[in-house]
């Protein structure tokens, strides 16, 4: 839990076919992302998975996903037991997507417009 968070590529999905794949990212989202992944690094797991931190969500079960594209590509492409899915929010509709494994996040998806895992709206 006093370990920093680290960042591992070793699971990334760069299939032409994958809507998350990090290969279809512009410029400006790359650089979003290096930027706040050398933010987040700064921070323990501890810190990361408390409730106080806003920008990381643990899915412990993926099958409860309202979208059911990604739970078939992961069903599909990869077999990884007891390795919970989550997630760092980077902005507004962009997410990451990976598995936490220890301190390592397994870079999974890049997700600009929320569609992995979208919200209900409040108040609305």
């Amino acid at each position: 839990m006093n370990r920093r968070i680290v960042f591992r590529f070793d699971c990334v999905d760069l299939e032409a076919d994958c809507s998350w794949s990090l290969a279809h990212m512009s410029d400006e989202e790359h650089r979003l992302l290096l930027l706040k992944m050398r933010d987040f690094e700064k921070a323990t797991v501890g810190e990361i998975i408390s409730p106080s931190y806003q920008a990381f969500t643990c899915y412990p079960d993926f099958t409860q996903c309202p979208n059911q594209t990604p739970q078939d590509r992961l069903a599909k492409y990869y077999e990884r037991e007891g390795d919970a899915l989550a997630r760092f929010r980077l902005g507004g509709t962009e997410r990451l997507y990976g598995f936490l494994v220890g301190n390592e996040f397994h870079i999974l998806w890049w997700d600009p417009n929320h569609e992995v895992w979208p919200s209900t709206r409040k108040h609305t």
